[in-house]
C-alpha cells in the first residue's frame, strides 16, 4: 500500500520546484497528482490481497487468571486463510509528510491452541481455533527523503493499527468451563497481535522492499558509447495540497566526468489542475540536451567524413578531374596539382551546438568547419581549404516508449570560406561542398536524435499514452503509469526479520 504510493511518487524521479516562482534551477521536475496517488492506492490494495495471507503470525500467549486456579494458553501455527484488503485513502501534509489510512477489509485465521490449568492438579487441553474480524484500520505516516548519494529513501515516522470485533471459535477441550476462562483474553491478545502484525508487515514491505529497490536505481545511465546521463535528487521531495513534487539535477557527460560548465535554465512555473486527469507530469529543461551537445563537441564526437565511398553523386563531386562538375573543375589549381584523385570533406563542430525550445517549436543552431583534404584525409594531412558551416534547424520532439526522441529538419544553411591553401576558391565550389554536407549532416543528426533520451523509471514501470508539449526552454510530458512487476512471495520471509527490528527500535 504505502510502498506503492511512495513508489509512484518516485517512479520516474526526475524532478521539481518550490511553489510559486522557482528560485532554484534544475534539469528535470516531476509532479505526481492525486490521480497518480489514487492509482497507487488501488495497486497497494491488490498487492496486499496477494501477500498478506503469506504473512507469518507470531505465537500468541496469555495467562489464565480467572477461576479457582492459574494457567497458560498459547496459540501456535496461526495462518491467515483469507484477507480482503481494506479501502485506502491518504492525506497530504505539506511540506514533507504523507499519511495513509485504511478502512474496512476482512481477515480470517486458523491455528492450534494449547492450555495448561492447575487447580489441585495440572490439566492439559488442546484444539483448534478459527477467528475472523473486519474493520482493519491502519494509519501510517511517512516521508520521502534524499540520501547523501542523491537517491530517494522512505522513512516511516509512525504506524498504528486496529481491528474491529473479533469472532473466535474454539474447537476441542473436553472441559468447557476451562476453555471459557481464557476465551476472552486469548481473543483480545490475538486481535491485537494481528493488528500489530499488519502494521509491521506493511512497514516491512516499505522499508525492506521499497528502499532496497530504490537504492538500486542507477544515478548513471548509458546513452550512447561514452555518453552517460547523470541524475540525482537535489533536495527532499516536496508535498503540496494536491500533488507531490521532487527536484533533480540532470546532466549528460562523458564517462568518468560528473559535470559540465553549461548553465542550467530555470524551468517554467508548473501549473496543473487540482483534478488533473493524468498521473504524472514531467518537465525537462533544454539545458539537459545542451549538456549533451557540449560534451559531444568537447570530446570531438560531432564529426563525420564525406568521401567517395558514400554514393555515386558525392563521389563525382569529390573528384579532382572530371568533364562536367566536380571540385577539381571548380578549383583548377586542385585539378592541376592532384589529377585523377579524390577529395575528402571532414566536417567537425567548431562550437557546441545550442538547442532552444519555445512553445512555437524547437530550434537547433550549430556551426562547424568543413575541411577539404586530399583523400585519404587522415593519411595525407593535405588541407586544401577550410569552410565554416552555420545552420539552423527545426527540431521535432516526441515520446517513443520511455524515450524522448527528436527529428531535425535543416531550414537555414550557410557556408563561407575561412582559409585556402590552394589559391582562390570560387563560390561554385562552396555550393558543391554545401550540397554534399547538408543532407549528410541532417541524416547524421537524426540518427542520434532517434536514439533519444530515456525517462528513468524503476523496472516494471510503463509510461502509458505519454504526450509532449513544448514550453519556454522546456518540454512537458504528461503520462499515466502502469506497474507490471510481480512481487515474489519470497519477500514475505523478510517481513518478520524487518518487523522484529522495527519493534526493537
Amino acid at each position: 500500500m504505502l510502498f506503492c504510493s511512495v513508489f509512484v511518487i518516485i517512479l520516474c524521479w526526475s524532478v521539481s520546484t518550490v511553489y510559486g516562482i522557482e528560485k532554484e534551477k534544475s534539469g528535470i521536475r516531476i509532479r505526481v497528482t492525486r490521480t497518480g496517488l489514487d492509482y497507487a492506492s488501488a495497486l497497494g490494495s491488490a498487492i496486499l490481497d496477494d501477500e498478506i495471507p503469506n504473512t507469518p503470525v507470531p505465537d500468541v500467549t496469555a495467562t489464565i487468571t480467572r477461576g479457582p486456579g492459574r494457567g497458560h494458553v498459547i496459540l501456535e501455527n496461526v495462518n491467515i486463510t483469507l484477507f480482503k484488503s481494506p479501502e485506502f485513502s491518504y492525506i497530504l501534509h505539506p511540506p514533507k509528510n504523507l499519511t495513509f489510512l485504511t478502512k474496512g477489509g476482512f481477515v480470517k485465521v486458523e491455528g492450534d491452541w494449547l492450555a495448561w490449568y492447575k487447580v489441585l492438579f495440572n490439566v492439559s487441553l488442546s484444539g483448534k481455533i478459527n477467528a475472523s474480524a473486519g474493520d482493519i484500520d491502519i494509519r501510517m505516516s511517512a516521508e520521502v527523503i534524499r540520501t547523501p548519494k542523491g537517491l530517494p529513501e522512505v522513512n516511516v515516522t509512525s504506524c498504528s493499527a486496529e481491528i474491529g470485533d473479533l469472532n473466535l471459535e474454539i474447537e476441542g477441550g473436553v472441559i468447557q468451563w476451562i476453555v471459557n476462562l481464557f476465551r476472552h483474553v486469548i481473543a483480545w491478545n490475538l486481535k491485537h497481535e494481528l493488528a500489530k502484525q499488519f502494521c509491521v508487515s506493511t512497514q516491512g514491505i516499505l522499508m525492506d522492499l521499497a528502499n532496497r529497490e530504490l537504492q538500486t536505481l542507477p544515478t548513471e545511465i548509458p546513452i550512447y558509447e561514452q555518453f552517460y546521463l547523470h541524475y540525482a535528487l537535489s533536495k527532499d521531495p516536496k508535498i503540496a495540497k494536491n500533488f507531490v513534487q521532487s527536484q533533480i539535477g540532470a546532466e549528460i557527460t562523458w564517462k568518468g566526468e560528473s559535470a559540465t560548465p553549461v548553465a542550467p535554465i530555470p524551468l517554467p512555473n508548473a501549473t496543473t489542475r487540482a483534478n488533473a486527469s493524468r498521473m504524472l507530469y514531467i518537465w525537462g529543461s533544454d539545458y539537459v540536451l545542451n549538456t549533451f551537445l557540449y560534451t559531444a563537441h568537447r570530446h570531438k564526437a560531432i564529426q563525420f567524413l564525406i568521401s567517395k565511398n558514400m554514393d555515386t553523386k558525392i563521389a563525382q563531386f569529390l573528384k579532382t578531374t572530371c568533364m562536367i562538375l566536380c571540385i577539381g573543375r571548380m578549383v583548377p589549381e586542385i585539378g592541376k596539382k592532384y589529377p585523377n584523385q579524390s577529395l575528402d570533406i571532414h566536417v567537425h563542430s567548431s562550437n557546441p551546438p545550442l538547442a532552444e525550445i519555445q512553445p512555437a517549436g524547437a530550434i537547433l543552431n550549430a556551426t562547424a568547419f568543413a575541411d577539404i583534404y586530399l583523400s585519404p584525409w587522415n593519411e595525407t594531412g593535405n588541407l586544401m581549404f577550410r569552410t565554416q558551416i552555420t545552420f539552423a534547424g527545426s527540431l521535432g520532439i516526441r515520446m517513443v516508449r520511455r524515450r524522448v526522441v527528436g527529428n531535425l529538419s535543416i531550414d537555414n544553411f550557410h557556408i563561407q570560406l575561412v582559409e585556402s591553401h590552394i589559391g582562390k576558391i570560387p563560390l561554385k565550389a562552396l555550393v558543391i561542398v554545401e550540397d554534399a554536407a547538408k543532407p549528410v549532416l541532417q541524416d547524421l543528426a537524426n540518427k542520434h536524435l532517434r536514439r533519444g533520451l530515456p525517462v528513468p523509471t524503476v523496472k516494471g514501470a510503463i509510461l502509458v499514452r505519454p504526450r509532449v508539449k513544448l514550453l519556454e526552454r522546456a518540454i512537458e510530458i504528461e503520462t499515466d503509469l502502469s506497474y507490471k512487476k510481480y512481487f515474489p512471495r519470497r519477500i514475505m520471509k523478510n517481513w518478520k526479520k524487518v518487523g522484529d527490528k522495527l519493534l526493537n527500535n
